[in-house]
Protein backbone atom coordinates (compact mmCIF):
# COMPACT_ATOMS: atom_id res chain seq x y z
CA UNK A 1 0.00 0.00 0.00
CA UNK A 2 1.79 2.93 -0.74
CA UNK A 3 0.89 5.80 1.23
CA UNK A 4 1.96 9.23 1.65
CA UNK A 5 1.98 11.43 5.21
CA UNK A 6 3.00 15.53 5.51
CA UNK A 7 4.02 16.52 9.15
CA UNK A 8 4.14 20.15 10.51
CA UNK A 9 7.09 21.68 10.80
CA UNK A 10 8.19 24.86 11.95
CA UNK A 11 6.63 27.13 12.55
CA UNK A 12 3.94 24.96 14.26
CA UNK A 13 6.40 22.53 15.29
CA UNK A 14 10.05 22.43 16.38
CA UNK A 15 12.37 20.18 14.35
CA UNK A 16 12.85 17.72 17.40
CA UNK A 17 8.60 17.94 17.91
CA UNK A 18 8.20 17.37 14.41
CA UNK A 19 10.70 14.16 14.23
CA UNK A 20 8.79 12.86 17.31
CA UNK A 21 5.45 13.10 15.51
CA UNK A 22 6.91 10.98 12.42
CA UNK A 23 8.81 8.60 15.19
CA UNK A 24 5.35 7.80 16.54
CA UNK A 25 3.50 7.51 12.94
CA UNK A 26 5.81 4.91 12.07
CA UNK A 27 5.64 3.23 15.68
CA UNK A 28 1.97 3.66 15.67
CA UNK A 29 1.43 2.15 11.90
CA UNK A 30 3.77 -0.99 12.91
CA UNK A 31 2.27 -1.26 16.71
CA UNK A 32 -0.80 -3.27 14.97
CA UNK A 33 1.79 -6.10 14.15
CA UNK A 34 1.43 -9.45 15.86
CA UNK A 35 4.68 -9.85 15.34
CA UNK A 36 6.41 -6.26 15.70
CA UNK A 37 6.92 -4.84 19.29
CA UNK A 38 6.50 -0.98 19.58
CA UNK A 39 9.08 -0.79 22.34
CA UNK A 40 11.74 -2.12 19.41
CA UNK A 41 10.75 0.38 17.08
CA UNK A 42 11.13 2.85 19.71
CA UNK A 43 14.58 1.46 20.31
CA UNK A 44 15.74 1.37 16.91
CA UNK A 45 14.95 4.79 16.44
CA UNK A 46 17.72 5.89 19.14
CA UNK A 47 19.96 5.94 16.70
CA UNK A 48 18.92 8.47 14.47
CA UNK A 49 17.21 11.00 17.67
CA UNK A 50 20.31 13.72 16.88
CA UNK A 51 19.99 13.49 13.32
CA UNK A 52 16.06 13.08 12.56
CA UNK A 53 15.74 16.92 13.78
CA UNK A 54 18.81 18.33 12.13
CA UNK A 55 17.20 16.62 8.63
CA UNK A 56 13.56 18.55 9.67
CA UNK A 57 15.77 21.51 10.68
CA UNK A 58 17.22 21.72 7.66
CA UNK A 59 13.99 21.24 5.51
CA UNK A 60 15.90 18.30 3.81
CA UNK A 61 12.67 16.33 4.79
CA UNK A 62 10.42 18.44 2.52
CA UNK A 63 12.06 17.23 -0.90
CA UNK A 64 13.27 13.84 0.61
CA UNK A 65 11.22 11.59 2.53
CA UNK A 66 11.78 9.33 5.30
CA UNK A 67 10.08 6.14 4.31
CA UNK A 68 8.58 2.88 5.62
CA UNK A 69 8.95 -0.54 3.67
CA UNK A 70 6.93 -2.97 5.94
CA UNK A 71 5.21 -5.08 3.63
CA UNK A 72 2.33 -4.40 2.84
CA UNK A 73 3.00 -0.49 3.81
CA UNK A 74 5.18 1.49 2.01
CA UNK A 75 4.87 5.14 3.13
CA UNK A 76 6.57 8.00 2.28
CA UNK A 77 6.64 10.80 5.21
CA UNK A 78 7.57 14.48 4.06
CA UNK A 79 7.49 17.28 6.31
CA UNK A 80 6.39 20.90 5.61
CA UNK A 81 7.17 23.66 6.30
CA UNK A 82 6.51 27.90 6.63
CA UNK A 83 2.88 29.02 6.50
CA UNK A 84 1.95 25.40 4.79
CA UNK A 85 2.95 23.80 7.83
CA UNK A 86 0.26 26.47 9.75
CA UNK A 87 -2.67 25.60 7.34
CA UNK A 88 -1.84 21.88 6.40
CA UNK A 89 -4.53 18.88 7.40
CA UNK A 90 -2.45 16.55 9.25
CA UNK A 91 -3.29 12.46 9.14
CA UNK A 92 -1.29 11.09 11.88
CA UNK A 93 -2.93 7.87 12.33
CA UNK A 94 -1.69 4.57 11.97
CA UNK A 95 -1.47 3.46 8.10
CA UNK A 96 -3.61 0.63 7.30
CA UNK A 97 -1.99 -2.21 6.36
CA UNK A 98 0.91 -2.13 9.23
CA UNK A 99 -1.40 -5.01 10.83
CA UNK A 100 -0.03 -7.28 8.30
CA UNK A 101 3.79 -6.39 8.54
CA UNK A 102 5.94 -9.41 9.90
CA UNK A 103 9.30 -7.62 8.71
CA UNK A 104 10.13 -3.47 8.83
CA UNK A 105 13.07 -0.52 7.21
CA UNK A 106 13.17 2.97 7.60
CA UNK A 107 14.73 4.47 4.81
CA UNK A 108 16.17 8.07 5.39
CA UNK A 109 17.72 10.22 3.03
CA UNK A 110 21.80 11.53 3.33
CA UNK A 111 22.07 14.92 2.18
CA UNK A 112 25.25 16.74 2.09
CA UNK A 113 26.23 17.83 3.85
CA UNK A 114 24.55 15.45 6.78
CA UNK A 115 25.91 12.32 4.98
CA UNK A 116 29.18 10.99 6.63
CA UNK A 117 26.90 11.92 10.31
CA UNK A 118 23.72 9.69 9.31
CA UNK A 119 25.62 6.78 7.98
CA UNK A 120 27.60 6.91 11.19
CA UNK A 121 24.76 6.85 12.99
CA UNK A 122 22.98 4.11 11.59
CA UNK A 123 25.54 1.88 10.64
CA UNK A 124 25.06 -0.50 13.28
CA UNK A 125 21.14 -0.49 12.66
CA UNK A 126 18.64 -3.64 11.56
CA UNK A 127 16.06 -1.53 10.80
CA UNK A 128 16.86 1.97 9.66
CA UNK A 129 18.96 2.47 6.69
CA UNK A 130 20.33 5.27 4.21
CA UNK A 131 19.91 2.71 0.97
CA UNK A 132 17.85 3.94 -1.35
CA UNK A 133 13.81 2.85 -0.50
CA UNK A 134 12.22 0.39 -3.33
CA UNK A 135 10.54 2.75 -5.73
CA UNK A 136 6.88 2.52 -5.69
CA UNK A 137 7.23 2.39 -9.28
CA UNK A 138 8.74 -1.24 -8.27
CA UNK A 139 5.52 -1.94 -6.52
CA UNK A 140 3.15 -0.76 -9.09
CA UNK A 141 5.05 -3.10 -11.72
CA UNK A 142 4.52 -5.65 -8.71
CA UNK A 143 0.77 -5.64 -8.82
CA UNK A 144 0.20 -4.64 -12.35
CA UNK A 145 1.42 -8.32 -12.93
CA UNK A 146 -1.16 -9.98 -11.14
CA UNK A 147 -3.52 -8.77 -13.41
CA UNK A 148 -3.59 -10.60 -16.93
CA UNK A 149 -3.90 -7.33 -19.16
CA UNK A 150 -4.03 -8.92 -22.38
CA UNK A 151 -7.34 -11.30 -20.64
CA UNK A 152 -8.66 -7.79 -19.70
CA UNK A 153 -8.29 -6.22 -23.27
CA UNK A 154 -9.91 -9.50 -25.19
CA UNK A 155 -12.95 -9.56 -22.13
CA UNK A 156 -13.21 -5.73 -23.10
CA UNK A 157 -13.36 -6.59 -26.82
CA UNK A 158 -16.16 -9.59 -26.87
CA UNK A 159 -18.18 -7.42 -24.26
CA UNK A 160 -18.37 -3.93 -27.04
CA UNK A 161 -19.46 -6.83 -29.57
Amino acid sequence: MLRRRDVAASPARRADEAWAVIVQLIADTLDRSAVIERADVLNSFTAAGTIGPRLVAARHLEKSPVVLVADPVHLSIYTVSGVEAISIEENLGPVPGGSCASTWTVHLPTPEPLNADITAALADSDHLTTETPPSAALKSTASAELLDLDALGRRLSQDRS
